[in-house]
């Protein structure tokens, strides 16, 4: 579960990386409609698409937090599942023993 910031902060950096990239592309090839086109059109994508709201609280979540969230929330279940996993494995190696020994 503590990892799960690193993983996600590491995407957000690397989703800036990529912008960077197609931003420069329309100064890479001033002359190319189509990858004018394209830097055009995920630019206006990109500021339509801010995914921002207010909880109760004065917590501002965007795709940053939730994506953290989830993260951590998908972290806590894996461990419950392998926690679950592990013990029914030992109830039934418990029984394999009994059955033999009796």
């Amino acid at each position: 579960m503590l990892i799960a910031p690193v993983y996600c902060s590491r995407s957000v950096d690397e989703g800036r990386k990529c912008l960077l990239l197609l931003e420069q592309m329309d100064n890479w090839f001033p002359h190319i409609l189509p990858v004018k086109l394209l830097v055009e059109a995920m630019m206006r994508w990109r500021l339509q698409f801010k995914v921002q709201f207010t909880s109760g609280t004065s917590i501002i979540l965007n795709k940053t937090v939730s994506t953290l969230f989830g993260s951590i929330v998908l972290n806590y279940l894996l461990v419950l599942i392998q926690f679950a996993m592990t013990q029914k494995k030992n109830r039934l190696n418990s029984r394999k023993s009994h059955c033999r020994n009796g």
